[in-house]
């Protein structure tokens, strides 16, 4: 049964909408590619753009902004490399990141809306094999950014509980570790880089955001059928979840919705495809409701009902029922206790939700679904059959 799709209006109009994009060597600028960016940005109506692959100047990029939403202003970042900010909120602060000159960072001036300013760092890390070069540049992430917390030493003055997002072109297509150190603050060469640091206020890891198409059961983030490599989920969305909540959110794929929905929107179906190898994530944001002490905490009701079908192939199911938003974790392990997969780490709108668990290479065999956050624990047995 396919999902039911996620539209692309805001589920509340507070919300802040960040897309991030990497545009395949300025495409963007490229005027035999630009109606197919403009459909594409007229239709999600962004508040923050985080682009990787955009090597032309800033003064264009501003114009061709104004172009497409006249009634809007808009600010733009300096150049870092290839990656750079246009924001409906004015740039504040901004600066490289790690000495790779890989990641950028910048403070955008939020407050009225979000009621704090918001951190972007936005990413373009080294492509294919360079497992070596990923992982220095998050041990580096990790370690400017305690050494910019512990001793406020860092790119511009850091107020305590600032929210962030890091967002961009991971290219994790090798070791998992990379991932644990830019989620967990889990130092690979400490020698180097010196002590484990965990990244949010709170002293634990960020969230690392899985998102799925807006018309289809599929989470991948960069296609290109000319290549050798398989479609893969290459952009990220991590964020301080301490101290933000995420709301709408979803990959944007013109490939994958229905002709009346692409009508609906004023796209067409090779939009995505012919602007760039790489899809739009897109995500709604607003600033993490934190109780207070007295107030009295009303228990989340999950209800989760029993994968479907089981045995399964090539997919099983879960539907989940939550009575308010709430964080969960969705994790695949096998029989012998080894994780396999992480299905879902976010924050989870009120109402019924699918989480997929699909087999694309995985042995036959007994895997165990472990459904979690604080205060909720659930595990289900399911066998896959070839």
């Amino acid at each position: 049964m396919p999902p039911t799709p996620i539209t692309f209006d805001k589920r509340d109009e507070t919300d802040i909408r960040l897309v991030t994009h990497n545009v395949w060597n300025s495409s963007m600028m490229d005027p035999n590619y630009q109606e197919h960016f403009r459909r594409i940005y007229q239709a999600l109506d962004p508040d923050i753009v985080a682009l990787q692959e955009m090597y032309d100047n800033t003064n264009q990029l501003h114009s061709l902004f104004n172009s497409w939403f006249p009634n809007e202003q808009w600010y733009v970042s300096s150049q870092f490399r290839d990656n750079i900010i246009i924001s409906k909120y004015p740039v504040l602060q901004q600066g490289f990141f790690t000495t790779s000159e890989r990641t950028m960072v910048a403070l955008l001036n939020t407050e009225d809306d979000l009621g704090k300013n918001l951190i972007i760092f936005n990413s373009h890390l080294s492509c294919c094999g360079n497992n070596d070069s990923r992982q220095y540049d998050a041990d580096e992430f990790v370690s400017h950014w305690r050494d910019w917390r512990e001793n406020d030493n860092g790119p511009f003055t850091l107020a305590d509980s600032t929210p962030f997002i890091h967002v961009g072109d991971f290219n994790l297509v090798g070791y998992r570790q990379q991932l644990i150190t830019l989620t967990e603050g889990d130092i690979d060469n400490e020698n180097t880089f010196g002590n484990d640091y965990a990244l949010d206020w709170d002293g634990s890891p960020i969230a690392d955001l899985f998102s799925r198409h807006s018309h289809k059961r599929m989470g991948y983030t960069w296609r290109w059928d000319n290549s050798s490599f398989s479609p893969g989920k290459l952009d990220y969305v991590l964020y301080t979840d301490s101290v933000l909540d995420t709301s709408k959110h979803f990959v944007f794929n013109t490939l994958t919705m229905d002709s009346a929905s692409l009508a609906d929107y004023g796209l067409e179906e090779m939009d995505s495809y012919n602007s760039s190898d790489h899809s739009p994530r897109v995500l709604d944001i607003k600033i993490a409701n934190v109780v207070g002490i007295g107030e009295s905490i009303v228990p989340t009701i999950i209800n989760v009902s029993a994968p479907y079908p089981n045995p399964f192939n090539p997919q099983t199911v879960i539907q989940i029922h939550l009575d308010k938003n709430t964080h969960l974790q969705v994790d695949v392990y096998d029989v012998n206790g080894r994780f396999i997969r992480q299905l879902a780490n976010e924050n989870f709108q009120s109402g019924i939700h699918e989480i997929a668990f699909i087999n694309d290479g995985l042995s036959s065999g007994l895997y165990f679904i472990k459904i979690h956050n604080g205060a909720f624990h659930r595990t289900f047995k399911v066998l896959l059959l070839k």
